[in-house]
């Protein structure tokens, strides 16, 4: 009789409960400390050693040596490309201007990023220590993160100002940080519909008529 052996794997994280009142502005500060620890950690290059998701949308990872190719391959045009295909945008290349804009952000090295930082991806523990979980990782511009922070909210007011304030953003920011937000909306199109397309179609034509 033939022997086979069963392999499984398992994943164990410890368990921390989250305070109900996370948004406290008290909180501000040791949240932004969190983030700079994360964003500290740098590359050279952009992108992830492997193909990964956010939510259920899959992400494309690849190893690029600058931001535009690695926003714009594999990130921005496949969820241009994935809307197209459900018929809620143009052709991707109609918005080929988008990467012509990407190439004119500043020059930096890659952080890593959390990748999907909203209200449901951060804990504050009773001893009042930050916690992030469920990332979508890979090594991106720290913009992203901010980003989506502000985009969706869910975070004690002046977050922003006091990360700002420890490990400050690179001048002109609230100019590009549309254009990582403008990701993240296509992934909600993408996922929920065509309740996104507004905001989505206000990004896009927002770097349409303010092209630096």
């Amino acid at each position: 009789m033939e022997h086979y052996e069963e392999h499984f794997s398992a994943l164990v994280f410890p368990f921390y409960e989250s305070i109900s009142n996370k948004t406290n502005h008290r909180y501000a500060l040791p949240i932004a400390r969190a983030l700079k620890k994360v964003h500290s950690i740098r590359k050279q290059s952009f992108g992830w050693s492997h193909d990964n998701r956010i939510g259920y949308e899959y992400q494309q990872n690849n190893w690029y040596e600058n931001l535009a190719d690695y926003l714009w391959e594999s990130r921005i045009k496949p969820q241009l490309a994935r809307a197209y295909q459900q018929k809620m945008l143009k052709n991707p290349e109609e918005y080929e201007y988008l990467r012509e804009i990407i190439m004119t952000f500043p020059l930096q090295e890659a952080n890593l990023i959390h990748g999907d930082l909203w209200a449901g991806n951060y804990l504050i523990t009773e001893a009042e220590q930050v916690i992030f979980i469920d990332p979508s990782i890979s090594y991106g511009n720290r913009e992203m993160d901010i980003a989506m922070m502000m985009h969706f909210g869910g975070f004690p007011s002046h977050t922003i100002e006091a990360y700002n304030r420890i490990y400050p953003l690179d001048e002109n920011w609230e100019y590009r940080i549309r254009m990582y937000q403008l990701y993240y909306l296509l992934v909600h199109l993408n996922m929920f519909g065509i309740s996104y397309a507004s905001s989505v179609n206000s990004i896009l034509q927002f770097y349409k008529e303010n092209r630096t």
